[in-house]
Parts: structure tokens; sequence; C-alpha cells
């Protein structure tokens, strides 16, 4: 700009506008330093979560490999602090000595998985259940098509080399479903997901390599 009109400036303006260019090229600077110092420490954040849950779930599975490798008898001695012995006996429930189970759950798999149990069987795990409920049977046709359903998500502050609008032009029509996991999930789910089905394995890990990347 400065060059451009050079011929119809004085000296003195010529220096006025330079050094106000100056300042907003400065601003910029700042304004671009700033934005990296926030996007490093939102990373941060979401490296120190993802280590968090990681810990967890090593935690969790060390300690399930742990009980399994256990009789019976040495794991019931090591949870005795934990376990509640009846003191008397309780007319319905047991004798004295008798160890009671209070609770059990039956429930689905958590998040996403029976949507993904319907996509990869062609069937309604929801509309099982009430036929069960109901008539104490499954009525639903569980012949119909078979696929491989993968969930694969992304974190958003991590740079991949495929744009989201990349995924869905090379597997929109594999995507059954897409969409940003509740904050509150996505330690552990992470934040853009997709859920796709496929013909074959090789398929299904050729997407998630794809979205990986």
């Amino acid at each position: 700009k400065v060059l451009a009109n050079a011929k119809s400036m004085s000296s003195e303006q010529a220096k006025e506008e330079l050094e106000t260019l100056r300042k907003q090229r400065d601003e910029l600077k700042e304004k671009v330093r700033l934005a990296e110092a926030e996007t490093q420490a939102r990373k941060e954040a979401f490296e120190k979560a993802d280590d968090a849950v990681s810990h967890a779930a090593n935690g969790r599975l060390i300690a399930v490999n742990a009980t399994a490798q256990e009789n019976y008898s040495t794991a019931l001695e090591a949870q005795k602090e934990r376990v509640r012995l009846l003191k008397e006996a309780k007319k319905g429930l047991g004798e004295v000595g008798d160890l009671i189970g209070l609770e059990v759950n039956m429930r689905c798999p958590g998040g996403y998985t029976p949507d993904m149990l319907n996509f990869a069987h062609s069937v309604s795990s929801y509309a099982i259940w009430a036929d069960m409920i109901v008539y104490d049977n499954n009525y639903q046709d569980m012949n119909k098509k078979n696929y491989y359903c993968a969930y694969y998500a992304r974190r958003f502050w991590r740079y991949y080399s495929h744009s989201y609008q990349d995924i869905m032009n090379k597997y929109g029509n594999r995507i059954v479903d897409k969409g940003d996991m509740p904050y509150i999930l996505s330690g552990a789910m992470g934040n853009q997901y997709f859920v796709g089905i496929f013909e074959t394995y090789e398929e299904m890990m050729e997407f998630k390599e794809f979205c990986s990347k």
C-alpha cells in the first residue's frame, strides 16, 4: 500500500503509514501468539484428561486380570473387608454366613453400543426387548444381513491428514451415525465420532486408518 501511494505521499505521510502498518502487523502477531498459547493449553489439558482415563482403564484391567487368576476362596478372602455377610438368618435371603447378591446389573451395554448392535445385524434390539417383555419371545427376523460396525472418534485439538469432509466424501455411504460427543463423555469417548458399517473386516480397518491418520 505504501509503494502504491508513494508518489502521492509526502515523506512524512509515508512514514506515518508505514508505522501504522507495523502496529497492525504487531497486533496480528500478538493475536496469533495468544491463539497458539490457548491451543497449546487446551492440548495439554486434553492430554492430561487422556492420561487420567488411560491410567484408570489400565488400573481396572490389571485388577480384573489379577482377580481372574485367583481361585474363588482366595478372592473371597481378599475381599472380606468389603463383603457383608449375614449375621443372622433372614427369611427370603439366606442363612448365617451366606453370601447374597442384592443387585445384578443386567442392563444393555452403555453408550451407542445398542445402536451399533442394530446396525451390525440389521435389527432393532429395542424391538427384541419389547417382544421379550410382552410375549416372552423374540419375533424379530434375525436372519438379515450382517455387517462389521465400527465406532471411531477424534480429538478436536489433534491435527489429522483427512478432514471431516474428506471422511464424508470417502465413506458417506457407510456412515450410519456421526456427531459431537457430549463434553461429559468426551474424555473417554473422543470429541467427534463416526459410526460406520462395512462388508469386510479389511474395509473396517481401512476406515479406522483413514480417520486416524
